[in-house]
């Protein structure tokens, strides 16, 4: 329950500090300092559960995670580059008809997908070492 108030809280203080950021810079989207707010506090409450697992021991770290977090990482970043290869200008967006758009952005998602799981398989990680293999415990 802890936890869950201070990441509320972290909510509230980021949202009025962003959108009041946004709106000192005349920035007319001040619905994204919103959405930046709540993703904040979305890592910091994931980071405190994390942290209470570990303290408690009901998490430890298996070996190999770190090379499987190499990965996602690096998997990541070469998805990241294609999407914003592939995206183009708000201009474009408002100017294309609405086939092009959606034919446009099938294109980036789906290139966006592949890159990510290929990128994987390059890697090395393949569909076994995502099996879980702990013991029950009664």
């Amino acid at each position: 329950m802890k936890v869950c108030l201070i990441a509320l809280g972290v909510n509230l203080v980021l949202n009025l500090c962003f959108v009041w950021i946004l709106m000192q810079l005349n920035i007319a989207a001040t619905h994204a300092g919103l959405a930046l707010a709540t993703t904040v506090s979305a890592f910091v409450n994931a980071g405190l559960l994390y942290w209470g697992l570990r303290r408690d021991g009901v998490v430890t770290a298996a070996p190999g995670w770190l090379v499987f977090a190499l990965r996602v990482l690096i998997s990541c970043i070469a998805m990241a580059y294609l999407l914003t290869t592939l995206t183009p200008d708000l201009s474009w967006w408002l100017a294309a008809d609405i086939m092009t758009r959606v034919g446009r952005l099938a294109v980036i998602v789906i290139g966006g997908a592949a890159t990510y799981f290929l990128t994987l398989a390059l890697l090395g990680l393949r569909p076994a070492h995502l099996r879980l293999s702990h013991q029950r415990v009664d």
